[in-house]
């Protein structure tokens, strides 16, 4: 909620895990409520049902370890799909890393050498809010697959 930062009072924020810690309310997002919707279909289907056909999945990958380490495990999800789709950051148009924290998109942007410029150009989860239904935003602006965008 950037409009409504009170930029005079962000030095003054604790730390929200460790005392000498980083993460504080200032770049980390809030909990808001919210929805989106998507149709996935096969392309047969939407081809007979005459659909407009916006975006092709093409892979998708996750990954976990240990907890404290949560900041960066994005990292190793989006090497897991390039490497299954053998890209390289430079075949990808536009990277969405839709985290609550700024430090997890900034740990992946650092270990991927990948541009700022095609990193959550709309705003990621700290800008947008974490809208913990569905992190299907914004469609209309870029699709989705999975942790990577290609522009079709």
């Amino acid at each position: 909620q950037p409009g409504k930062a009170k930029l005079d009072k962000i030095p003054q924020l604790r730390p929200a895990f460790a005392k000498d810690g980083t993460v504080t309310a200032a770049n980390s997002s809030s909990i808001s409520d919210g929805a989106a919707a998507m149709i996935l279909s096969g392309e047969d289907f939407a081809q007979a049902n005459n659909l407009t056909i916006n975006a092709r999945i093409l892979g998708h990958s996750t990954h976990a370890h240990e907890p404290a380490w949560f900041t960066t495990a994005p990292v190793s999800a989006i090497r897991k799909l390039m490497d299954k789709l053998n890209w390289s950051v430079a075949d990808v148009d536009l990277f969405e890393i839709n985290e609550a924290f700024a430090c997890v998109t900034m740990a992946a942007m650092q270990e991927l050498s990948i541009p700022h410029d095609k990193v959550n150009i709309r705003g990621g989860a700290c800008a947008l809010r974490y809208l913990n239904p569905c992190i299907a935003r914004p469609w209309y602006e870029a699709w989705r697959c999975e942790s990577v965008y290609r522009w079709w």
